[in-house]
Order: structure tokens, then C-alpha cells, then sequence
């Protein structure tokens, strides 16, 4: 759990393009699937994530 909220807090930052007032080059609006897979030994977990970009 702390591996998917270290990754949605990277992803949330990456996005931030500074104040409103100024023209960002950064990811087109609209709503993007992500998959996070996690695994240990032989055991793995997926979930799919939507990211909306307003």
C-alpha cells in the first residue's frame, strides 16, 4: 500500500504545473487507465487506476 501511494503522489507531482495563470505543456486533459502491479516471490497483484487530467 505505501508502494501505490508513494506512486500516486509521484504522479500527482509530476503533473503540477505551477500556478493557473500560466500555459503548461504537461499531459493533455482527459482520463487515463493505469495499471499498478505489485509482486513478491510468486505472488502478484494488479489494479487498474483511472487518472483524470482537468
Amino acid at each position: 500500500m505505501i508502494g501505490v501511494a508513494s506512486l500516486l503522489i509521484a504522479v500527482f507531482l509530476a503533473g503540477c504545473g505551477g500556478g493557473a495563470s500560466q500555459a503548461s505543456a504537461g499531459t493533455p486533459a482527459g482520463s487515463y487507465t493505469i495499471t499498478v502491479t505489485a509482486a513478491s516471490g510468486s505472488t502478484s497483484v494488479s489494479a487498474k487506476l483511472v487518472l483524470i487530467v482537468r
